[in-house]
């Protein structure tokens, strides 16, 4: 097993993990802090760009230290866009989830959405390495086009794993 598969592995261990952790029914502080934005064309966690307070069972308050990445959130609908509704939005904002249903279950499936779609872009990222690595080695050109091509197929069955992780945690967020 090569390097990157040893990576890809993991990467996909990690993404069940954190989805398998992600629960409708059990919103909490720690679902929050692990959500990812994507601003500036990079990922980053929540818990980095604010702090996060149960103030009761269904109801968060965010405290943000950037007013930027706050009035980015608030015009993209990030919360909304998740099902969530917002009551506040001057300096902090005060989220409320909603009760359980169908369109809430659609609305949070794009969480674990955005999770499959931040490790996709890794995967292509790792691919990219590979196929720069084997260009640069002192091999034929036969077998560099053997080599990704098995790269290639391998990716292929990679992004399938994914695919089937996500429609298994998908088909979890639904029967719950």
């Amino acid at each position: 097993m090569s390097n990157y598969q040893i990576k890809i592995k993991n990467y996909l261990n990690l993404f069940k993990e954190k989805a398998f952790f992600i629960n409708i029914k059990n919103l909490n502080i720690e679902i929050f802090n692990n959500l990812k934005i994507k601003y500036n064309n990079s990922y980053i966690n929540l818990r980095e760009l604010c702090s996060i307070k149960n103030i009761d069972k269904k109801k968060f308050l965010f405290i943000f230290n950037d007013q930027k990445i706050l009035l980015y959130l608030i015009k993209s609908k990030y919360f909304e866009n998740f099902g969530f509704n917002i009551l506040k939005k001057k300096t902090t904002i005060e989220l409320l989830v909603p009760n359980i249903s169908r369109e809430f279950r659609i609305n949070f499936l794009k969480i674990i959405k955005q999770e499959y779609e931040y490790f996709i872009e890794i995967l292509e990222s790792l691919r990219k390495k590979e196929l720069l690595h084997i260009k640069i080695q002192n091999i034929s050109k036969d077998e560099i086009l053997r080599q990704e091509k098995v790269i290639k197929n391998d990716f292929i069955n990679y992004k399938k794993l994914f695919k089937n992780e996500l429609e298994n945690i998908s088909n979890k967020i639904f029967n719950d």
